[in-house]
């Protein structure tokens, strides 16, 4: 599942509300200024462990956006969720809130999230029977 502003806080929500159903997540300059309700929210309910999490948002879309997501960042750190296992925060020095910025970061957080996919296509091409 992937979203921006609304759509990521949306999307963080999503998570944690059906976890056996969403385990991937592209969370793009989240909207957590919406609702800080969310925070407590997520630091309520349980951990899954197939759970990955791509943070972005840029610097220049407001004093607090970066601010905002890596507070979420260090609530999943509180729940047992490992940086740059579980989870990476990313945040761009010159990012816009816009969709051009999240257009051009897309493929980044698709290759993160499904990196374990990769690798496992890797392994199984590998044993491939020689004609």
């Amino acid at each position: 599942m992937a979203g921006s502003s609304m759509g990521g806080l949306i999307t963080t929500y999503a998570m944690f509300k059906y976890p056996d159903l969403y385990g991937k997540a592209g969370i793009f300059s989240p909207a957590y200024w919406f609702s800080n309700q969310l925070y407590t929210y997520v630091l309520r309910k349980s951990k899954s462990n197939n759970q990955k999490f791509y943070f972005i948002c840029g610097q220049t879309e407001g004093s607090k956006m970066a601010i905002w997501q890596d507070s979420m960042c260090i609530v999943l750190q509180q729940k047992g969720y490992f940086k740059n296992k579980d989870f990476k925060n990313i945040i761009k020095p010159n990012g816009t809130h816009s969709e051009i910025f999240w257009s051009a970061e897309f493929g980044a957080c698709y290759d993160w999230l499904f990196s374990d996919l990769r690798l496992k296509k890797k392994v199984n091409s590998s044993y491939k029977k020689k004609s």
